[in-house]
C-alpha cells in the first residue's frame, strides 16, 4: 500500500473535522470527535482491505481526476455529492452552536460560579 492512501485518509480527516470544529466554533464537541473516530477506523479498515484484496480498486479510487471517457452527468453527480456531504458537515457544526446558544439562553446564569 502506498503512502499516497494514508496521506489522502489524513487530508480528508482534516477537512471533515475542520468542518465541523470551525462550523460549531469549539473543539470541544464529543459528538464530533466521536464522529471523526468512527469515520477513521473505517477508513483505515477499507483500506487496509483493499490493499489485501483489491489493490487495483485501491489504486483506481485514489485516482480522483476525471477518468477516460466519463460522461458528463457522472463528474457532475460526484461534483454534487461532494457539496451536498461538506454543506451536510457546515450544517451539523451549525446546528451544535445554536444548540448551545438556546440552552445558555434558558439557563443566563449558568455560568456564573
Amino acid at each position: 500500500m502506498t503512502p499516497r492512501a494514508w496521506f489522502a485518509l489524513a487530508g480528508v480527516l482534516v477537512i471533515t473535522g475542520g468542518l465541523l470544529f470551525i462550523s460549531a466554533g469549539t473543539i470541544w464537541w464529543v459528538d464530533a470527535w466521536w464522529f471523526l473516530a468512527l469515520y477513521a477506523a473505517a477508513g483505515v479498515a477499507v483500506l487496509l482491505w483493499l490493499a489485501k484484496h483489491d489493490p487495483a480498486l485501491l489504486a483506481a479510487r485514489m485516482d480522483v481526476k476525471a477518468q477516460e471517457g466519463q460522461p458528463l452527468w457522472d463528474r457532475l453527480a460526484l461534483i454534487a455529492a461532494r457539496l451536498i456531504y461538506w454543506s451536510w458537515l457546515i450544517l451539523m457544526g451549525s446546528a451544535k452552536t445554536a444548540s448551545a446558544r438556546r440552552s445558555c439562553a434558558s439557563r443566563p446564569n449558568a455560568g456564573i460560579v
